[in-house]
C-alpha cells in the first residue's frame, strides 16, 4: 500500500476520487458530495509491495489513478468539542475493497498528527461503516436531520406569516466565491435570531436562536414565517436547515411549519 497526504488533488486524483464517492454512493444509497474542498488528504493506493510506505514526496503523475482504493479527506472546522478544536473526516474507500484493511490503516497514518483534535466523521449509518467506525474506536455521538420545506410549504407559511405581528429586520449580501456566488444574511428580532443562505432557488437556514426569557412561547415560529415570507418574495422554492435528532422542540416547530426530514447523518467521535 502506498499512502500519500497532499493538500492539493491533480486532475487525474479528482476524477478518481468522483468515480470512488459515486461507487460508495450507489452500494450504500447514499448522497456523499465529492470532498474537492478539504483541506488535506490521505490517500492510499494499491501497489506491488506487502507493505505500507509513506513517502515525504511523491510525483503525483507517476500514480496510477486506477489504483486508488481509500481516501480520508481532512476538514478543519470552527468548532470545539470537549475543549478540543474539531477536525471532520470524510472516508472513502471502494465497495470492493472494503473490510480488508485499506481504511484502518489509512486512518492509522495520520492518527498521530491529528491526536491534538477530535476526530469526527458524519455518516449515512449502515452496518458496514459502523463495523469500521468501531474498528477505529470511534463512538456514535449522535444523528443530525436534514429538513426540507417545498415550494408549496414556503408559500403556505408566507401566507401564514401575514397574521404575525412581529417587527424582523432581514438583511442579506452578495457573497462571491471561486465557486459561485450566494446570499448571506440576518434576520434579527426582539426575541431572537437566525441565518440563511441563499443559492439560486434554494436557501439553507441555520444558527437559529431564541433568546432565554422568550423560549417556547410561539416567537421561534413567528421568527421563521416572517423569513419564508421573504423567500417567497425572492422566488425560493425548497428551504432546508439540519437539527440534531434528539433535539425533540425544535423538530416538532420545524414539522409545524410544513418540514419533512430527508436525510439523516450519523456523528462519530474518535475516542482516545
Amino acid at each position: 500500500m502506498l499512502v500519500i497526504k497532499t493538500d492539493y488533488l491533480t486532475d487525474d486524483m479528482y476524477d478518481a476520487l468522483t468515480d470512488l464517492v459515486l461507487d460508495v454512493n450507489e452500494a450504500d444509497g447514499a448522497k456523499y458530495a465529492v470532498p474537492d474542498d478539504a483541506d488535506y488528504y490521505a490517500i492510499a493506493y494499491e501497489d506491488e509491495s506487502s507493505t505500507v510506505t509513506v513517502p515525504e514526496d511523491v510525483d503525483a503523475e507517476k500514480l496510477d489513478p486506477d489504483m486508488m482504493r481509500s481516501v480520508i479527506a481532512i476538514y478543519e472546522m470552527g468548532e470545539t468539542h470537549e475543549g478540543m478544536t474539531v477536525i471532520e473526516l470524510s472516508a472513502f474507500t471502494g465497495p470492493e475493497f472494503r473490510q480488508k484493511g485499506w481504511f484502518k490503516t489509512l486512518f492509522e497514518s495520520i492518527k498521530e498528527e491529528l491526536s491534538a483534535f477530535a476526530i469526527r466523521f458524519a455518516v449515512y449509518e449502515n452496518d458496514i461503516n459502523k463495523e469500521a467506525l468501531r474498528s477505529i474506536n470511534a463512538v456514535h455521538e449522535h444523528d443530525e436531520l436534514m429538513m426540507a420545506l417545498t415550494e408549496d410549504a414556503v408559500k403556505k407559511a408566507a401566507a401564514l406569516s401575514e397574521n404575525m405581528d412581529m417587527e424582523a429586520g432581514i438583511e442579506s449580501e452578495r457573497v462571491d466565491t471561486e465557486e459561485g456566488s450566494f446570499d448571506e444574511g440576518r434576520v434579527e428580532t426582539p426575541y431572537g435570531e437566525c441565518f440563511f443562505r441563499v443559492y439560486g432557488e434554494n436557501a439553507y437556514v441555520y444558527g437559529i436562536l431564541t433568546y432565554d426569557s422568550f423560549l417556547r412561547k410561539g416567537f421561534a415560529y413567528a421568527m421563521l414565517l416572517k423569513l419564508f415570507k421573504y423567500f417567497d418574495d425572492i422566488n425560493v422554492s425548497e428551504v432546508t436547515l439540519e437539527v440534531s435528532a434528539s433535539n425533540v422542540p425544535a423538530v416538532r416547530l420545524y414539522e409545524k411549519l410544513g418540514f419533512t426530514v430527508v436525510d439523516r447523518l450519523s456523528y462519530y467521535y474518535v475516542v482516545k
